[in-house]
């Protein structure tokens, strides 16, 4: 009898022993255990930590139990979610291969909407969404290129060129980058070949030849080239001018071997003084004048700033005559500019307000202001103390005119 009671109490002592689970001390390791499979998502194990910890929550201090809550109940959404997560994330990846990349995005929003995402399907979903939004951008870049073929082959090179300008480069694959680096020459050389025809027409043939040895023929149609070497030929050929015989400069080249330079910057033509213009070149003068042109060219076109809310949105346009228009919801501006340097755009304007209720603009007041070209087609307005504003005010280079509700 005596060893049946000592049989007894051992069996409960290893019962109640077992009962007692981890100890006090192996609870916050046991809790950072649970923490990390769950973020690494390894549910199977977080379940069985669970479990673990469950038994040793009256040990827990209010912090270990707060914490072991919300773990236990973030480990048990994802258990009861995570099979419905990832067929989701299945369908997303075959709309993906199928190149149904809009599709794509919207069964990825859906998945977003539909499930509070653990750790590890939240940074699946983050790498696949930047997936798709870079094939989403790189969809767009080809039909962009399209626009700027449309308008290429319709012969306006100015639209072609501000088409490509604003076309995002910032997922474009490598094949992308060199149908655009293509397009930039084959845009470039129809426009100095515009340019050749208008100064031989205007009798600056020495202008024309200039340009027309500047140009990489291969990026020319088949039409352009031959059109190419017919003015060459034409412009190099003696003509009588009021009387006199004039022979271009290239003949004294081709014929006798001397230098002939045309300067765009100084609109000069140089014969055989190669010293001069290397020397003229490299000065302060020349290089700042060449660098307030490049910025003059580049400057050209329809600028817009996103105001919040939209209405306060700006539209900028600058033109190749110096002249300047704005437009806001209720404003209007018309005016000149000026470019004083590499960076700086200078504007003066008259302002016409149209108040609430009226259908017409009214003169209000003239100001004048400055711009910071950051170049890449970016505008940064200047303040008062010559300080750029932020990117909050970042005027954006566009290839149109941006409707916003209540302007024209």
């Amino acid at each position: 009898m005596k060893r049946k009671i000592l049989l007894i109490a051992a069996i409960a002592t290893t019962i109640i022993l077992s009962s007692c689970g981890m100890k006090v001390e192996e609870i916050d390791p046991a809790l950072t255990n649970l923490t990390s499979a769950y973020q690494g998502g390894a549910y199977e194990q977080a379940e069985t930590l669970v479990k673990d910890l469950k038994k040793a929550y009256r040990k827990m201090s209010d912090e270990q139990k707060s914490k072991f809550d919300e773990l236990k109940s973030e480990v048990e959404y994802a258990i009861s979610t995570v099979d419905e997560i990832y067929n989701d994330f299945n369908n997303a990846q075959d709309l993906y291969d199928k190149k149904m990349y809009y599709e794509s995005s919207q069964a990825l929003d859906k998945l977003s909407a539909d499930y509070t995402l653990p750790p590890t399907e939240q940074k699946k979903y983050d790498e696949k969404k930047a997936d798709v939004d870079a094939a989403i951008k790189r969809l767009k870049v080809n039909e962009a290129f399209k626009k700027v073929e449309s308008a290429y082959n319709g012969g306006d090179y100015d639209l072609a060129s501000n088409e490509l300008s604003v076309i995002d480069t910032s997922s474009m694959s490598d094949e992308q980058k060199e149908i655009q680096q293509t397009w930039q020459k084959k845009i470039n050389a129809s426009k100095s070949f515009v340019q050749a025809e208008s100064d031989y027409n205007n009798g600056n043939y020495s202008s024309a030849l200039s340009i027309l040895y500047g140009i990489d023929t291969t990026y020319l149609a088949a039409d352009q080239i031959k059109k190419w070497s017919e003015l060459k030929d034409q412009a190099t050929a003696p003509k009588l001018v009021d009387g006199n015989t004039m022979v271009p400069a290239e003949f004294y080249r081709d014929n006798f071997g001397v230098s002939v330079i045309w300067d765009d910057v100084t609109s000069s033509l140089f014969i055989n003084s190669e010293d001069t213009y290397n020397w003229l070149v490299n000065t302060y003068e020349y290089q700042q004048t060449k660098n307030i042109n490049q910025t003059w060219n580049e400057i050209q076109g329809y600028y817009f700033y996103e105001g919040d809310p939209y209405t306060q949105s700006v539209n900028m346009q600058f033109n190749s005559d110096g002249t300047f228009s704005m437009r806001t919801w209720r404003v209007k501006g018309y005016g000149t500019y000026t470019v004083t340097d590499d960076s700086t755009v200078e504007v003066n304007y008259d302002v016409y307000f149209k108040g609430a209720g009226s259908r017409d603009f009214r003169y209000d007041y003239s100001t004048y202001e400055q711009y910071y070209y950051a170049g890449g087609g970016l505008l940064f307005p200047i303040n008062e103390d010559g300080i750029t504003y932020d990117g909050n005010r970042l005027f954006e280079h566009r290839g149109s005119f941006t409707d916003i509700p209540g302007q024209e």
